[in-house]
Protein backbone atom coordinates (compact mmCIF):
# COMPACT_ATOMS: atom_id res chain seq x y z
CA UNK A 1 0.00 0.00 0.00
CA UNK A 2 2.85 2.37 0.71
CA UNK A 3 4.31 1.56 -2.69
CA UNK A 4 1.01 2.47 -4.32
CA UNK A 5 0.85 5.72 -2.34
CA UNK A 6 4.43 6.53 -3.38
CA UNK A 7 3.66 5.75 -7.03
CA UNK A 8 0.60 8.01 -7.00
CA UNK A 9 2.54 10.81 -5.29
CA UNK A 10 5.55 10.48 -7.58
CA UNK A 11 3.38 10.35 -10.68
CA UNK A 12 1.47 13.42 -9.53
CA UNK A 13 4.70 15.27 -8.84
CA UNK A 14 6.13 14.44 -12.27
CA UNK A 15 2.88 15.34 -13.99
CA UNK A 16 2.78 18.62 -12.09
CA UNK A 17 6.31 19.50 -13.18
CA UNK A 18 5.46 18.65 -16.79
CA UNK A 19 2.32 20.81 -16.74
CA UNK A 20 4.29 23.64 -15.12
CA UNK A 21 6.93 23.51 -17.86
CA UNK A 22 4.40 23.22 -20.69
CA UNK A 23 2.20 26.08 -19.48
CA UNK A 24 5.19 28.30 -18.75
CA UNK A 25 6.61 27.75 -22.22
CA UNK A 26 3.25 28.25 -23.94
CA UNK A 27 2.50 31.46 -22.04
CA UNK A 28 5.99 32.83 -22.69
CA UNK A 29 5.66 32.19 -26.44
CA UNK A 30 2.16 33.67 -26.56
CA UNK A 31 3.31 36.77 -24.70
CA UNK A 32 6.26 37.20 -27.06
CA UNK A 33 4.11 36.83 -30.19
CA UNK A 34 1.36 39.18 -29.03
CA UNK A 35 3.35 41.89 -27.27
CA UNK A 36 6.95 41.38 -28.28
CA UNK A 37 8.01 41.00 -24.65
CA UNK A 38 10.43 38.15 -24.08
CA UNK A 39 9.66 36.32 -20.84
CA UNK A 40 12.62 34.32 -19.63
CA UNK A 41 11.62 31.20 -17.81
CA UNK A 42 13.50 30.57 -14.58
CA UNK A 43 15.94 27.72 -14.68
CA UNK A 44 16.58 26.00 -11.39
CA UNK A 45 14.63 26.81 -8.27
CA UNK A 46 14.56 25.01 -4.94
CA UNK A 47 10.76 24.75 -5.18
CA UNK A 48 11.28 22.28 -8.05
CA UNK A 49 12.94 19.99 -5.51
CA UNK A 50 11.05 20.45 -2.26
CA UNK A 51 7.50 20.65 -3.68
CA UNK A 52 7.57 17.17 -5.29
CA UNK A 53 9.40 15.80 -2.25
CA UNK A 54 6.72 17.24 0.04
CA UNK A 55 3.98 15.78 -2.16
CA UNK A 56 5.61 12.36 -2.00
CA UNK A 57 6.00 12.63 1.78
CA UNK A 58 2.35 13.60 2.24
CA UNK A 59 1.22 10.70 0.05
CA UNK A 60 3.32 8.27 2.07
CA UNK A 61 1.94 9.73 5.28
CA UNK A 62 -1.60 9.32 3.97
CA UNK A 63 -0.86 5.69 3.07
CA UNK A 64 0.38 4.75 6.53
CA UNK A 65 -3.07 4.30 8.12
CA UNK A 66 -4.53 2.00 5.42
CA UNK A 67 -1.30 0.00 5.31
CA UNK A 68 -1.30 -0.46 9.09
CA UNK A 69 -4.99 -1.46 9.07
CA UNK A 70 -4.35 -3.98 6.28
CA UNK A 71 -1.45 -5.55 8.17
CA UNK A 72 -3.34 -5.84 11.46
CA UNK A 73 -6.65 -7.13 10.08
CA UNK A 74 -7.12 -10.84 10.77
CA UNK A 75 -8.03 -12.37 7.43
CA UNK A 76 -9.64 -15.57 8.79
CA UNK A 77 -12.12 -13.65 10.96
CA UNK A 78 -13.30 -11.54 8.03
CA UNK A 79 -13.87 -14.56 5.78
CA UNK A 80 -16.51 -16.10 8.06
CA UNK A 81 -20.14 -15.33 7.16
CA UNK A 82 -21.93 -13.07 9.60
CA UNK A 83 -25.50 -14.33 9.05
Amino acid sequence: MLGEAAAIGGGGALLGLAVHAALGTAIARLLQVRTGVLLELPGWDWALLWAPAAMLAFCLLAGLWPAWRACTTPVAENLNPLS
